[in-house]
């Protein structure tokens, strides 16, 4: 009966430290489509989605930034003092950097993605 109530703790433990993520998930599957001096911020919109951040500056007519992160628990963060020997927590992470001319076309575009 102890057995029981210790793993049921333990998945609720699990559940509950679950996972966290920030902005909104894109696909990167048309990253390669995007073409420069083709591609209208149209495209990028119906392609990714609205972007997580705008900016204009001189050198741009707009900047669209796409952010995701994802942090989720593993089975290290469950077990006491185990954080010394390893994390706790997987995270990735993936941006998305368009760069807009004067008349809406893409000038350069940069994507990253990792894990931590």
């Amino acid at each position: 009966m102890i057995v029981k109530k210790l793993l049921v703790m333990v998945l609720a433990a699990f559940v509950l430290a679950g996972c966290a993520t920030t902005g909104n998930d894109f696909s990167s599957n048309q990253i390669d489509e995007i073409v420069v001096g083709q591609t209208t911020k149209a495209d990028i919109v119906s392609w990714f989605g609205e972007p997580s951040g705008r900016t204009e500056s001189s050198a741009y007519d707009a900047v669209f930034t796409y952010l995701y992160s994802e942090t989720r628990a593993n089975a290290m963060s469950l077990i006491p003092g185990a954080g010394i020997f390893g994390k706790g927590m997987d995270s990735s992470h993936k941006t998305l950097m368009v760069f807009f001319s004067k008349d809406n076309l893409v000038r350069e575009h940069s994507y990253t993605e990792g894990t931590l």
